[in-house]
């Protein structure tokens, strides 16, 4: 079971009622909804060589989506990496990178 504590907006993967409860790694959980993925993307791809085809999801615009996420991840990624590398945001950060200025590090 899943535990949202909306005080703090955090998500406890591993609460369970009872103090003998299964631990639940966060990355299998990825795992898990990975394989979902593969799975429903099987199945469309075996619906579609059948014949089944659904006509909302036509190649023009899922080549459209395919665009902006491909676009978008990297411009993600690259935010997330200037995000986390830089000492700017945050007072806390500043202090860190006159010690690792200090120290050599940078």
């Amino acid at each position: 079971m899943v535990k949202m504590n909306f005080k703090t907006d955090k998500v406890n993967l591993n609460y369970s009622e009872d103090e003998n409860g299964i631990q639940i790694d966060p990355d299998k959980v990825k795992q898990f909804i990975a394989m979902i993925g593969g799975f429903i993307g099987a199945l469309y791809l075996a619906l579609n060589a059948s014949g089944i085809q659904v006509e909302w999801l036509n190649p023009q615009k899922l080549n459209a989506w395919m665009n902006v996420l491909n676009t978008g991840i990297p411009i993600v990624f690259v935010l997330y990496g200037i995000w986390k590398n830089t000492f700017i945001l945050t007072n806390h950060s500043r202090e860190q990178e006159k010690i690792l200025k200090q120290s050599g590090k940078k």
